[in-house]
């Protein structure tokens, strides 16, 4: 995570605070890409790919990963999301992730 670029460390982080560390793991596959990041649940079963290419201050795009069922692929696209704010990206992450305790919140 050291070629990121700051602001998509720091919704990283955000998200991780928030949700706990336990919630919100690194799984990062674009490593070439500095203003993207990968995150998957406790399960590893589902994914969210968040990035800040060409957005303004706080503003995401995210994409939505689903298992797939067979071993041929590790994901099926759920949704991609244009001009996603910090609170509508939480609401997907709890959606998504299923995150059923929200203390921190």
């Amino acid at each position: 995570m050291q070629n990121k670029e700051k602001s998509i460390i720091d919704i990283f982080h955000h998200l991780q605070i928030k949700f706990g560390e336990e919630e919100v793991l690194l799984q990062d596959n674009w490593d070439g890409d500095n203003s993207a990041i990968g995150v998957v649940d406790k399960t590893q079963q589902y994914a969210m790919y968040i990035s800040t290419y060409n957005k303004k201050e706080n503003e995401f795009f995210v994409s939505l990963e689903n298992p797939f069922n067979d071993d041929s692929l590790p994901y099926l696209p759920a949704g991609n999301f244009e001009n996603v704010t910090i609170s509508e990206l939480e609401e997907l992450l709890i959606t998504h992730f299923k995150i059923k305790n929200k203390l921190n919140l």
